[in-house]
């Protein structure tokens, strides 16, 4: 500014070069990486978000899981337990109410921690976006918004801890979302375990539009935790489906009879959490197991032998 006001130019002072990763002036302090991303954003474009089933179902695409030298295919339901972690990882490629599909996607996922043992308030989550390259369709671009959303309405709710995000621009709309958290220390069994215990379901509700009821997903997930922790429960899974589709998964070797009222509930499509207990005085019991009468081929082999 000196030698500028000593050749009859008038300078103003907006900023300091100095090291580190912040540009810092009078009124503001940016991280350098934040102003890297402003610079090279896209351009504004006009979007239009059409009204969407917020019950949209959602069709997961395939995935596989690296670790050291092997390779491992993650199915849909499954957990990988890796470092000491267990991850639930999904992708999704709505066409069209892709809100309602990220918001269903992500919830599936939060209960299948959940029912493994995990506390619903220890979850992170990692995003990765892709959506389509010099799109300006501004219905398209309405669905990608509506994606980011919905993912964003449940991490809001939930309060997850934000781990990586990253997006890229490529030829299709894409959301992999990958939940993560220690891996409890007794993990909840996913099969049934005991002949005469009890099954019950703590069912999630639903607003009146059709959106997950995220008060009755909290209450669900904290209700889940506190039975956990006060040794009530012996097994456990998500339920995405039917209750009855979710107990054919857990047979193993004993089979459900359910209650009448139970008989309702377990063909009913319902979002939730199935679980097995010893206590028939808890909330929510729908029937009672009892072991698989013996397959009459096997049987007869075991008396041949």
């Amino acid at each position: 500014i000196e030698i500028a006001t000593g050749h009859g130019v008038e300078a103003i002072y907006f900023a300091l070069t100095e090291n580190g990763d912040h540009l810092r002036t009078r009124y503001v302090d940016i991280p350098l990486e934040l102003a890297k991303l402003l610079m090279t954003s896209r351009k504004a474009e006009q979007v239009c978000v059409c009204e969407c089933d917020p019950s949209a179902a959602y069709t997961p695409l395939p995935l596989s899981v690296k670790k050291g030298d092997k390779q491992f295919d993650s199915f849909d339901e499954s957990l990988l337990k890796t470092r000491e972690r267990l991850v639930a990882a999904v992708s999704i490629s709505p066409e069209k109410n892709s809100f309602g599909a990220a918001v269903n996607a992500i919830v599936d996922n939060t209960l299948r921690l959940v029912a493994a043992g995990v506390d619903r308030r220890a979850i992170c989550s990692a995003a990765a976006y892709e959506f389509p390259k010099d799109d300006r369709d501004a219905e398209s671009l309405g669905e990608s918004l509506a994606l980011i959303l919905g993912a964003y309405r449940v991490g809001v709710e939930l309060a997850f801890s934000d781990g990586l995000t990253e997006t890229s621009y490529k030829t299709e709309r894409k959301l992999t979302s990958v939940l993560y958290a220690s891996a409890p220390r007794t993990p909840v069994a996913a099969s049934l375990t005991t002949d005469g215990s009890y099954v019950g379901f703590l069912p999630l509700e639903k607003s009146d539009d059709g959106l997950v009821d995220f008060d009755s997903l909290r209450r669900v997930c904290d209700r889940f935790c506190e039975l956990k922790l006060k040794g009530k429960i012996l097994s456990a899974r998500a339920v995405t489906d039917e209750p009855s589709a979710t107990v054919k998964k857990m047979e193993n070797g004993f089979k459900v009879t359910f209650t009448e009222n139970g008989k309702l509930a377990a063909n009913t499509p319902c979002k939730g959490i199935l679980f097995e207990t010893s206590d028939r005085g808890l909330e929510g019991i729908i029937g009672q197991t009892e072991k698989s009468a013996a397959d009459p081929d096997e049987t007869a082999e075991n008396a041949n032998c």
